[in-house]
């Protein structure tokens, strides 16, 4: 996950389509990191369904629901 917006931007502006895990990619920003990003980007929901992941301290399956978010440009 890009730690500064102008990341975003270049990758964005480069023509490539941009896709983040919604609850799994910016669950690693602050508040402030995640405001602006909602403020200067769309976030698009592109799929919604349940992931699962091992909690590896005790080999436990965790399953979740997660949203595959598209960046695009406001």
């Amino acid at each position: 996950m890009p730690s500064e917006l102008t990341i975003f931007d270049e990758t964005v502006a480069s023509g490539k389509r941009v896709f983040v895990f919604y609850e799994a990619g910016f669950g690693f920003y602050d508040d402030a990191m995640k405001a602006a990003i909602e403020e200067r980007y769309i976030l698009a929901s592109v799929y919604s369904g349940k992931f699962e992941t091992f909690h590896h301290a005790d080999l436990d399956p965790r399953i979740y629901d997660e949203q595959l978010i598209e960046i695009k440009v406001r």
